[in-house]
């Protein structure tokens, strides 16, 4: 009562390769080509068809440039409130950084130490 299926998890690791691999702008078969595998089995993983390893895991994590953990953190189960903590503070540094002006990152840098101090 409650549990989910082993397919809910595959399909919803799968949910997230797709996101992440959508949102670093690589292809299906590029993401395959990172990651040592051939775009058929990279689709069956982002469907949730097939089961990913976790050694398999660790090497698409490596690929898309987030922590192995980033998958686990929306599992169910105990809530690791510090895990989700680093994962927002390590999203808001590769955001930041990837605005390219200056002016930008002085504004939002401000706003931040405001609603800090607020």
């Amino acid at each position: 009562m409650g549990q989910r299926s082993t397919g809910d998890i595959d399909k919803k690791i799968g949910n997230m390769i797709t996101k992440l691999r959508i949102a670093a702008g690589l292809t299906m078969q590029e993401f395959a080509n990172r990651i040592g595998i051939t775009q058929q089995q990279a689709h069956k993983y982002e469907k949730g068809l097939n089961r990913v390893s976790v050694a398999r895991l660790c090497m698409i994590a490596e690929a898309l440039d987030v922590p192995p953990s980033y998958f686990f953190e929306e599992m169910p189960g105990p809530k690791n409130e510090g895990a989700q903590r680093q994962r927002k503070n390590m999203d808001l540094v590769k955001y930041f950084q990837a605005i390219p002006s200056l002016q930008h990152q002085d504004a939002i840098s401000i706003l931040v130490r405001v609603l800090a101090e607020y």
